[in-house]
């Protein structure tokens, strides 16, 4: 036993035991380190991207709100619309060269508020006295059995600002 204890001794004394040891030593320090510096630059990393992207959120936000804005002001005016009303007011079952006229001209202003923002598809008016709708991608169509319903809800709101116009 004594022998064994010996030998431990005299390799402990041994340089490349004691070079093995200090580097193991060095280099699980070293380690520690970079666990540590990796972990708090992870961190600021993280929280660098998540501003950048709640900025980004805000950005969009910002032209999302903006750009609806936009849109409820074209609805509010497309109701008090002259060209509008009028093609509405003349629409019935004779269809003169006035009622084209109007037709054209609501047709053009549809057209041009459907392209005033990327997030309107397709914009149409009702013409309730004979059941069709004027929509800007289409002109003029009977209206589809899954809009009638909706139109008829509409209708029979108490909150009829956008969706009735006196007939005259």
């Amino acid at each position: 036993m004594k022998t064994v204890i010996n030998k431990i001794r005299q390799a402990g004394r041994s340089i490349t035991v004691q070079l093995m040891v200090m580097f193991l030593a060095i280099w699980i320090v070293v380690s520690i380190l970079v666990m540590v510096a990796f972990t708090f630059l992870n961190q600021q990393l993280a929280n660098k991207i998540m501003e950048g992207q709640k900025d980004r959120v805000s950005y969009y936000a910002a032209i999302v709100n903006a750009d609806l804005s936009r849109i409820t002001d074209l609805m509010q005016r497309m109701c008090v619309d002259d060209d509008v009303a009028a093609f509405l007011r003349r629409r019935d079952c004779d269809f003169d060269y006035q009622d084209y006229e109007a037709y054209l001209d609501s047709l053009e202003r549809l057209k041009s508020y459907q392209a005033s923002s990327m997030y309107i598809d397709d914009v149409f008016l009702v013409i309730p006295q004979t059941g069709e709708l004027l929509r800007a991608n289409r002109g003029v169509i009977t209206i589809p059995e899954e809009y009638e319903n909706k139109i008829q809800l509409c209708m029979e709101e108490e909150d009829e600002v956008f969706f009735r116009l006196t007939i005259r």
